[in-house]
């Protein structure tokens, strides 16, 4: 199999290190371990990579939680930036969330027709604006949000049906971009 790791495994941690840096070790001598894995049959390598996504998913969780940790520690010392033993570090905006009260924003565009078959008015959406505004139905168009060039278009406040939440900051191995 191809190795990937572009570092050597660290030494194992004698007894002076303490249990996270521990921790962090094991990690690292496990991933030279698997990077170094020998071919198996089908259902053994279906069968570790599920193991090892399910830890990697674990992983994600604690390594997020420590981000926050690390991020309430830059506040605490004062610093947007600075450097450690293991190199620079900053804070930044994270990615904040985005949500859109779709019920209401269809209603909205929704015009009122006639039924001619069971002559009932019914609200419709001509799919002339559902085109306009749902980038999902243009041509090779994946997205799941709404087009806010194409609900200004049809007379939308858009402010009106989306909430948006800050970034959180969060923190970053490097220098800060200028």
């Amino acid at each position: 199999m191809p190795k990937t790791s572009a570092t050597p495994p660290p030494e194992p941690p004698d007894e002076h290190t303490d249990e996270v840096h521990a921790a962090l070790a094991a990690i690292s001598v496990a991933t030279a371990l698997l990077d170094a894995r020998e071919p198996t049959d089908a259902l053994t390598r279906i069968e570790r990579w599920q193991a090892a996504d399910a830890v990697l998913t674990e992983l994600k969780t604690v390594v997020s939680q420590m981000g926050g940790d690390a991020v309430n520690a830059m506040v605490e010392l004062g610093r947007e930036a600075m450097e450690t033993s293991l190199g620079p570090v900053h804070t930044a905006p994270g990615y904040g969330r985005e949500e859109w009260d779709g019920s209401a924003l269809l209603g909205t565009l929704a015009v009122p027709r006639v039924d001619t078959t069971a002559g009932e008015v019914e609200d419709v959406i001509p799919v002339s604006v559902l085109r306009d505004v749902l980038p999902a139905v243009g041509p090779g168009a994946t997205s799941s949000k709404w087009k806010v060039s194409g609900l200004r278009k049809h007379g939308i406040r858009v402010d009106s049906y989306r909430r948006s939440e800050p970034a959180p900051m969060v923190i970053r191995n490097g220098v800060p971009y200028r």
